[in-house]
């Protein structure tokens, strides 16, 4: 009985397909700009490992025509390996987040789209993850029902934009302006 509640509870707080579509587009958008700057990133990233690989081929050189000793050479090349290890991770990294939004939002969309069936399908430690995922501070239980229970931030915010009043704007110039 107190699951068939939860799942009830579930299905009201799950919010309706064009509002996960809509949070999809949103965040997507918000990612693309994102994305730019990830790009930027990555470039000076890419260029900055560039540069350190010339560096390195540089005391190579000097190394091979006896115009560094070799402890020079040792310290030097350390220091340029370590800044390359740095900027290499720092790349691998940009490349990862590019491709996990995608991943994260597909997930994203079918449990929001599915609460209480992905809840049915879940083991016992899944569920205890997915409960206190969504609800954070938990949910109180009483003779009545489920109480009022703080869910993140997602749900809250599908939820304002699914009981907001929607009203109609008249389109620019459809009536003369008037002087004031």
């Amino acid at each position: 009985m107190l699951e068939s509640e939860f799942l009830l509870y579930l299905a009201d707080l799950q919010p309706k397909p064009a509002y996960v579509k809509l949070f999809r587009a949103v965040v997507m958008d918000r990612w693309r700009e994102n994305g730019e700057n990830a790009d930027r990133e990555m470039k000076r990233t890419s260029t900055r490992i560039e540069e350190l690989e010339v560096k390195r081929g540089r005391y190579v050189e000097m190394l091979a025509e006896g115009r560094i000793s070799q402890e020079a050479y040792d310290g030097a090349v350390s220091q340029v390996e370590d800044n390359l290890q740095i900027a290499r991770v720092a790349r691998r990294e940009l490349q990862v987040d590019q491709i996990e939004v995608e991943a994260i939002l597909d997930f994203a969309e079918r449990l929001l789209s599915n609460l209480a069936s992905v809840w049915t399908a879940a083991t016992f430690e899944q569920k205890l993850r997915i409960q206190r995922a969504i609800l954070p501070s938990g949910l109180p239980y009483t003779r009545d029902g489920f109480g009022n229970s703080e869910t993140i931030g997602i749900f809250k915010y599908l939820r304002e934009i699914e009981q907001a009043p929607v009203g109609l704007a008249s389109p620019t110039g459809f009536e003369p302006v008037l002087a004031p």
